[in-house]
């Protein structure tokens, strides 16, 4: 509806002079024929057609108007502007009006003006004249206003993301943009006035299709195409070019613009696609584009009509494949759920009008030989939104049927709405301006500022009030600034763009630094009319990119000087990039032997398991990968604790791997748990002394590879040697033979009674030294190794045990020692029941009369016997009334101890034997309870079938009062102990831990470590990681922050090992910590020190590389000085120069410790290559030597009196125990008897010479403390 007179067309009195009647209030389609605009005519088209060229023919008048519609300022309705064209008006009033050499006319105002009349018409149009002049001075105005936007309009275009190149018609390049020169590799200067396709055409052929384009330009035709194009490097580049004709003001074909997108590389990867079925799986995972695969099952039969095969591509055949790309280019997360969709739903067409759209584009397909390259195509996601889609597909077809089509594409929906947006109008581009999240500021020759959008406003705390007038120079910028931006003022005033950063100061007085994309400003006219500034703040970048430079600098000091080893690894090719030097000491490599290293070189795992630990890295980005086995560059296997991280760096993925060698703690935990089996062996063993020396060499082949083991018996009465010797450890070939005393190696170590090693390479300067025959064979076979341990008695040795390997001369190592000489007292402990054995036999009968508790039971645990030992150590006053009482084994424990006892009794069941030396608690008839030391075996009948179960009881309760004073022992320790179950429950803690958190026993026990002691969540899931790791079994020091009770956060260093209970189940773990904050606080003081030499309380010392000498030193550094100057230190000053001069020259920080009069320092050695020579930073940690030295001397304690409980003290007992069994009750006077009280006589007094030096030891150890 036309609302009034001028709002159609400005001079609107004389349109109503040309269309008969007035046209306010009546249809516009009614007097106009319209042209230009396509669809439906309503008033949504005529907005979206706002500023394309349009012409409005009238029905009755013969009028035609050249314009376009524009939108009000309200938005409630629409302007047109055009020309009333000369020749329709001439034949109007072809009777009134002549013209002289008719002109083309630029507006209407013209037109006006240089026509005259020779009747009653010259009259008419000078009224017209009169009443028109506003409305005209108004059309210049919006004339002037059209070319600011035209300006505007160029410098979105200069910032615009993609190419844009304007030649006329005969090929000649008129203007291109910044990006456009960006593209191809040329400068403006060198583009402007050159032949497009000579310049930028790769081939006869390319020229000539580049001519083709420009030739449909010239008929009007718009249309998109990928060409290929020559760089100023001679590089070949495709491009997306998106072209249209450009007209003169008369609608008139006078060149063509082009809007160009690099597409080379989805071109390449669309290649690489077609190539390899391999390389196309690794694409369709990695590429940005959406790829897709289509099914159609039937194949469709592509010989009948377009229309049919178009409407089955569509609604036949269903996506069996596609990446998440292209999933969420519809909206979905997954690929997964576009599997089933057809080609129409992806589409969604709601109208007739879509559907017979997407047939269209079916059609096209099918006629273009089933291909699409770069096809556009609007298409909407799950949720209703309207996306363009830039598609390439191709169909599979075999023998005249159609398989699958193949897919990708891209969403160019923000290209696309680019596209548009460079016709939109001055609202549009106010629209932009208001929005944009950058600031934009606009001032003029004087630098007062113009005008700024909001963000521009937001960014420096002021109004747009405040601003507008203001001279920029000086409210932003300090004094000193203003000769200098007045200088960059000058050269956008020469037509120069810059982009630089500068510091501004907001409102608030606060500084930021922003960067600045400045460029002159023009009017219509050409004149400079002031300076257009695109700006950002980059504080918080700028701040990110140092932080990120600090830590690439740190990570680089870590990893160089790092003690663990560290590498960083391509997760696509498993190629080590770079590994530190403790990496490469780890596995005896040189720096050459990285070139080409890869995982699978040096990993002691299957490729497959290789890579899916690589996996998981990239699936959890961080992950502790436990323990893992390496093998050095010489074949030998190092045990190491790995952690992993992916680390993404400037657009790159690599793998960081940080790595713990842990060989020596996996050793000493195989000695732990050899020693702990050999010990359960021989408290079980039976007679058969020939198994048992299997299990013990199965066991030490095991652990240490030996394959040949010898138990050497010496029989001093008859001067031999009686040998068990244990041959080949496959087939566990037992040989025994005798020999008489010699003068070989096994008669040197029972001489000397100490272990002896010896390597073969070692033998005759050996046998040169002792006399003893050093021959290292065993029959026809050389041996590489060998280690000898006597079997110790009370007075001498008894025998010796004899490992040896044929394999490697590095099987046995001085750390061996220690667990053979315990071996030897468990083989010593075997051979001593031996012989108590045959004497228990004759003894059955007196187990009437034992002193230990004997239960005998079913198979089901049914009472049917018990000792009288056992009807006063449970409380009753005969055997019929306590199995009358109490008719199961189970009754005589406490109810929570019954789980355990049901295993005990399986475990007989089972294996036929149980024994625990920990204790079982039992509960006696009057409700106390005691605890008891339990052994276990089966009853069998005369066929050697199992019928029952016999159980010895032995009260041990106040051995367990003797283990309390082991716990008291623990709580005078000076570091904390706490021990936690497998839920980080606490179930024991000492004194001294108590102090260091701040709380009481009673108000830590039961409670949950994590939640009481972690300082934040994060801290939190770290100390479950690492509760998690002692479940597996792990053990390892580590640092970390506890929350005292009163909220002081605290640095600790704890040593963490897991729990095992008597069947070797992780039930807990336990950790020695210690506090660290003095450390902390040295260590930080340290380093804000070490800046200033002069200042630091510690040693510095500087050594000249040049000189070979030390050129400074501060004043807590003169003792080290003058300690190097002495001449009795001239050995220790040539070691350290060693140091000094190897730091230097491997460019390595070296860490060491250096004894200077009763101080002990240790001295970090600091290579400063840039000038030449050395710091070296001295730290005095004598204390905290001292109080390592205290620690050690107290697990030694520890360890001697657990010694002393377990081994020592135990013997006699087992010994006097025995005894008791074999006494002949029945005939007390029999010679036998006599024997047995010698004996029980001397085992008793062996039991008080240990209990007197146990105490000795212990009232030693006290005075050495106090000492």
């Amino acid at each position: 509806m036309i609302k009034e007179d001028l709002a159609i067309v400005q001079g609107g009195k004389l349109l109503n002079k040309l269309v008969p009647g007035d046209l306010k209030g009546q249809l516009l389609t009614d007097h106009f024929i319209i042209q230009g605009i396509t669809g439906k005519l309503s008033f949504d088209t005529f907005r979206k057609s706002c500023d394309k060229l349009i012409c409005l023919k009238s029905i009755k008048g013969s009028v035609v108007l050249n314009g376009a519609f524009y939108e009000s300022a309200s938005s409630e309705h629409l302007i047109f502007i055009g020309n009333i064209q000369p020749d329709h008006l001439l034949r109007h009033y072809k009777n009134k009006i002549t013209l002289k050499d008719f002109p083309v006319y630029d507006s209407f105002n013209d037109f006006l003006f240089s026509y005259r009349t020779n009747t009653k018409a010259q009259e008419e149009l000078g009224v017209l004249l009169r009443n028109s002049r506003k409305q005209l001075e108004e059309i210049k105005v919006l004339n002037h206003d059209l070319r600011q936007s035209e300006t505007s309009y160029r410098t979105l275009l200069e910032n615009m993301n993609e190419g844009l190149l304007q030649v006329d018609n005969n090929e000649t390049i008129e203007y291109v943009n910044d990006q456009f020169c960006e593209l191809v590799g040329y400068t403006r200067e060198e583009l402007i006035g050159q032949n497009a396709v000579a310049l930028l055409s790769i081939s006869e052929e390319e020229g000539k299709k580049m001519e083709k384009k420009v030739n449909e330009r010239r008929k009007g035709v718009s249309d998109r195409y990928e060409i290929r194009i020559r760089k100023k490097t001679g590089e070949l580049i495709w491009l997306s070019v998106s072209g249209a004709p450009v007209l003169d003001a008369r609608g008139k074909v006078i060149g063509s613009i082009g809007i160009n997108t690099d597409i080379t590389s989805p071109k390449e990867v669309f290649n690489a696609l077609q190539e390899s079925e391999g390389r196309y799986r690794n694409f369709i995972s990695n590429s940005r584009e959406g790829i897709w695969r289509l099914e159609y099952d039937p194949p469709l039969k592509i010989g009948i009509s377009p229309g049919k095969l178009a409407k089955q591509l569509l609604y036949e055949g269903a996506i069996m494949e596609c990446n998440d790309v292209m999933a969420k280019m519809y909206g979905y997360k997954k690929g997964e759920e576009l599997y089933g969709k057809r080609l129409i739903d992806l589409f969604s067409p709601e109208k007739k009008e879509e559907k017979i759209t997407a047939i269209e584009r079916a059609k096209t397909f099918i006629k273009n030989d089933f291909k699409a390259n770069e096809s556009i195509s609007k298409e909407k996601d799950k949720n209703g939104n309207v996306i363009y889609i830039s598609n390439s597909t191709s169909a599979e077809i075999q023998d005249g049927y159609l398989f699958r089509l193949w897919g990708m594409q891209r969403n160019v929906t923000d290209r696309i709405l680019a596209e548009e947006a460079l016709t939109q109008s001055e609202m549009r581009y106010r629209r932009l301006f208001e929005k944009m999240n950058e600031g934009l500021l606009f001032s003029n020759p004087e630098g007062l500022i113009t005008m700024v959008n909001p963000s521009f406003c937001k960014m420096v705390g002021y109004s747009k009030d405040n601003l507008i007038g203001a001279n920029g120079h000086q409210l932003f910028h300090d004094k000193h600034e203003i000769p200098r931006l007045r200088k960059k003022s000058a050269q956008r005033e020469a037509g120069q763009s810059e982009r630089y950063e500068l510091e501004f100061i907001t409102k608030s007085r606060k500084r930021i630094l922003v960067q600045i994309s400045a460029s002159p400003h023009y009017a219509p006219n050409g004149d400079f009319v002031g300076v257009m500034c695109i700006t950002s703040d980059i504080t918080e970048k700028k701040k990110a990119e140092m932080a990120m430079r600090d830590s690439e600098h740190k990570y680089r000091s870590i990893f160089e000087q790092s003690y663990q080893a560290v590498y960083d690894f391509d997760p696509k090719t498993k190629l080590v990039l770079q590994a530190n030097e403790s990496f490469k000491k780890y596995l005896d490599y040189e720096e050459s032997d990285l070139k080409n290293l890869k995982m699978y070189d040096f990993i002691n795992h299957d490729r497959s398991s290789i890579d899916d630990y690589v996996d998981h890295i990239l699936d959890k980005r961080t992950i502790d990968l436990g323990e893992r086995e390496w093998k050095n560059k010489n074949g030998e296997i190092i045990n190491v604790m790995v952690m992993g991280s992916l680390i993404s760096q400037e657009g790159k993925e690599f793998v960081n791997i940080v790595a713990q060698d842990i060989t020596t703690r996996k050793r000493a935990e195989a000695r732990k748990e050899l020693s702990y089996n050999i010990a359960q062996a021989a408290m079980t063993s039976s007679e058969d002394f020939d198994q048992f020396s299997m299990y013990v060499h199965k066991k030490l082949n095991s652990y240490m590879g030996a394959e040949i083991c010898h138990l050497t018996l010496y029989d001093r009465s008859k001067g031999v040697l009686n040998t068990v010797c244990v041959r080949d450890s496959v087939k566990l070939e037992v040989l025994n033979y005798q020999r008489p005393f010699g003068n070989g190696l096994q008669e040197c170590t029972i001489a000397m009674a100490k272990p002896l090693l010896l390597r073969n390479s070692e033998s005759e300067e050996f046998t040169q030294k002792t006399g003893y025959d050093a021959t290292i064979h065993d029959e026809d076979r050389d041996l590489k190794v060998l280690l000898l341990v006597p079997l110790l008695s009370e007075t001498a040795a008894v025998g010796v045990i004899t490992i040896a390997s044929i394999k490697n001369e590095n099987a046995l190592v001085h750390e061996d020692i220690e667990l053979m000489e315990f071996v030897a007292t468990q083989i010593v402990s075997v051979l001593d029941r031996q012989k108590v054995h045959a004497e228990v036999k004759k003894a059955e009968r007196t187990i009437e009369h034992s002193m230990n508790g004997v239960l005998t039971s079913d198979l089901e645990g049914n009472l049917v016997y018990a000792n009288p030992a056992a009807v006063e150590m449970w409380g009753y006053q005969d055997a019929l009334t306590m199995m009358t009482y109490k008719t199961h084994i189970l009754d005589y424990h406490p109810l929570d101890t019954h789980p355990r006892v049901f295993d005990i009794l399986r475990t007989i069941r089972k294996e036929g034997r149980y024994f625990d030396i920990n204790g079982l608690k039992c509960a006696r008839k009057d409700g106390t309870s005691f605890i008891a030391q339990v052994g276990g075996s089966s009853v069998k009948s005369e066929k050697g079938e199992n019928i029952g179960i016999t159980m010895s009881f032995i009260d041990i309760t106040e051995q367990k009062k003797t283990e309390k004073d082991y716990n008291t022992l623990l709580d005078t320790m000076n570091d904390g102990v706490i021990q936690v179950d497998n839920d980080e429950n606490i179930q024991y803690v000492n004194q001294q831990f108590c102090t260091l958190v701040g709380y009481t026993k009673e108000e830590l026990i039961n409670q949950n470590a994590n939640r009481l002691l972690s300082v934040d969540e994060k801290a939190s899931k770290a100390m479950k990681k690492k509760a998690t790791k002692r479940t597996r079994g792990i053990v390892e020091t580590y640092e970390t922050k506890l929350r005292r009770k009163n909220g002081e956060i605290i640095w600790v260093s704890t040593s963490a090992a897991p729990v095992l209970d008597e069947h070797g189940t992780i039930i807990g773990s336990v950790g020695i910590t210690r506090n660290i904050m003095q450390r902390k606080k040295d260590e930080k003081r340290l380093e804000s020190l070490s800046r200033f030499p002069g200042e630091n309380p510690f040693p510095v010392l500087r050594y000249s590389i040049e000189d070979q000498s030390f050129i400074y030193n501060n004043s807590a550094g003169e003792a080290l000085i003058k300690f190097f100057k002495l001449k009795k230190n001239k050995t220790v000053k040539m070691h350290w120069e060693e140091l000094i001069n190897s730091a230097f020259k491997n460019k390595t920080t070296i860490t060491d410790e250096l004894s200077v009069k009763g101080k002990i320092y240790t001295c970090i050695i600091v290579p400063i290559p840039e000038l030449n020579y050395v710091n070296v930073y001295a730290n005095d940690i004598t204390e905290r030597k001292e109080l390592e030295d205290k620690m050690t001397w107290q697990f030694m304690k520890l360890e001697k009196y657990a010694f002393v409980t377990s081994h020592q003290l135990r013997r006699p007992i087992a010994t006097i125990l025995g005894l008791v069994n074999i006494f002949d009750y029945e005939n007390p006077d029999a010679a036998f008897n006599m024997e047995v009280l010698e004996k029980f006589k001397i085992a008793a007094q062996e039991m008080d010479a240990v209990t007197r030096e146990t105490v000795e030891l212990l009232v030693a150890d006290e005075f050495l403390d106090e000492e």
